[in-house]
């Protein structure tokens, strides 16, 4: 039997190589996996990453008996994330393992940690945040994830669940054809949002891209507050964010609509970069990027992805909330199809949100992929 792994805290450059490189040792035969680039990786793990301004973040790295990586995980405990008895719910996150002797010593690690900061429950996988990489997936092991999803085995689901974890929420990722017209129904729905009186659709305007931002942030804040797991964006995240995907930004996939000028609702729809990243092994020199920019300015992705989508409180109870919503998803396919995009992810949607399924079946949408976020009462 071979010995129980040894857990390191990550905290030399070589430790951090070692964390970010690990999981293409478990994926290496797996023809749907997309490596990340390794600068993003650091960028995001890094304490220039806001998220560590309210978050203590913990990367630990397991190592076999000759001192290999054989996984790894995040701890976090997060000032801004959803109380349990008064205090923050903990998270772990970037798991990754050989096999489930590895994953039931990581997991225990994580609980331990948390339960030292008074910790009562673990949520998770989150990649660090909800608003980042969430859940684990479940279904759709044979396709390859989109931008800013994660991919796992089979098999891990089941090695997290053998330690007590339960189902806290699923959460669906939708896919549209774009090959097909919109069914008329979509059509008619967005027509009805014509008739609230200070009505207006635009796209983003790219020459007032930091103001843009401080919207899409506000109404995401506002439209997301009483969902289950939010967390807020802090303003310093906002800029982080956008700074990261400004050249990845098309102004015509960033919809937004407003009601006597004031912005209601907005939709942000980026290309599926990880069809750019297949085979440039997480790296950018001495060709990648070469290759990159060929791939997503002359060959160009086939797929997008919405990764952020929203209407406003003060909305949401109208009944013609839909209408808006309809309103921003029919000039973003027609925009998707000038570009010549193909499909069309909606990510994601939690299971329980039968307003926003419902539209995105209306639309046409089909459920292509399940990820779940597990929990644990730690006693």
């Amino acid at each position: 039997m071979n010995p129980p792994p040894t857990l390191h805290t990550v905290q030399t450059r070589q430790d951090l190589r070692d964390f970010i490189a690990m999981p293409a040792q478990i994926y290496r035969d797996d023809p749907n996996w997309v490596r990340p680039l390794d600068a993003e990786r650091r960028a995001h793990l890094s304490p220039a990453n806001p998220y560590y301004r309210h978050a203590e973040v913990r990367l630990r790295i397991a190592r076999d008996g000759q001192g290999r990586p054989v996984g790894r995980i995040s701890t976090q405990c997060d000032t801004l994330a959803p109380r349990v008895d008064g205090r923050p719910e903990g998270h772990f996150g970037l798991i990754e393992a050989v096999n489930p002797g590895v994953m039931h010593v990581l997991l225990a690690d994580a609980e331990a940690w948390l339960r030292e900061r008074s910790v009562t429950r673990i949520v998770g996988p989150y990649s660090l945040s909800v608003n980042d990489e969430s859940g684990l997936l479940v279904e759709g092991h044979g396709l390859p994830p989109r931008l800013m999803m994660n991919y796992a085995p089979e098999w891990y689901a089941g090695a997290i669940e053998a330690q007590g974890y339960t189902k806290a929420k699923d959460l669906l990722a939708m896919l549209l054809d774009l090959d097909r017209d919109l069914p008329s129904g979509a059509i008619r729905m967005a027509g009805q949002a014509g008739t609230i009186p200070g009505f207006r659709e635009r796209p983003l305007r790219s020459e007032h891209f930091d103001e843009e931002l401080r919207t899409i942030g506000a109404i995401f804040n506002d439209a997301w507050r009483s969902n289950w797991g939010y967390v807020p964006l802090t303003d310093d995240e906002i800029r982080h964010l956008g700074a990261s995907l400004k050249p990845l930004v098309e102004p015509d996939l960033v919809r937004f609509v407003e009601v006597d000028g004031k912005p209601v609702g907005m939709v942000v729809a980026l290309a599926d970069i990880n069809e750019a990243l297949r085979g440039l092994h997480g790296r950018l020199w001495p060709f990648g990027w070469a290759r990159l920019l060929w791939r997503l300015k002359v060959r160009r992705p086939a797929a997008a992805r919405v990764i952020l989508m929203g209407v406003s409180r003060a909305w949401q109870k109208d009944l013609r909330s839909a209408a808006l919503v309809a309103a921003l998803l029919v000039p973003l396919h027609q925009a998707l199809r000038r570009r010549q995009y193909r499909k069309l992810e909606l990510s994601w949607i939690l299971e329980d949100n039968r307003p926003t399924l419902r539209l995105a079946e209306l639309f046409g949408g089909v459920i292509e992929k399940r990820y779940r976020l597990y929990q644990k009462e730690l006693s």
